[in-house]
């Protein structure tokens, strides 16, 4: 094992980053022409939407920062977080 600049082994380091797991829901539009020609199929339009946003810690340091911050924040950090993905504007891609 190699030591890192701090002088703490690499092994331990990766398992002290906090690590967040973010879910969503995604619904998607997408406009598609089918046609006699080449390419057969052209994607013209893609709307997407996100919603039911949410986060949490994916390891026991992630849980523990999430909880803590939320403490801290009275529950604002992870409220924070999910109501900027609900209210994200729309992802719209004209290809």
């Amino acid at each position: 094992m190699r030591p890192d600049t701090a002088g703490s082994p690499l092994v331990f380091v990766s398992y002290a980053d906090p690590a967040f797991r973010v879910g969503f829901d995604i619904t998607a539009d997408v406009m598609a022409t089918v046609a006699n020609t080449e390419p057969p199929v052209r994607i013209d339009n893609i709307n997407a939407v996100i919603s039911i946003a949410n986060v949490h810690g994916a390891n026991a340091t992630g849980t523990i920062t999430e909880t803590v911050a939320d403490l801290l924040t009275k529950g604002r950090f992870s409220a924070e977080i999910a109501a900027r993905m609900n209210n994200f504007p729309d992802l719209r891609l004209k290809v």
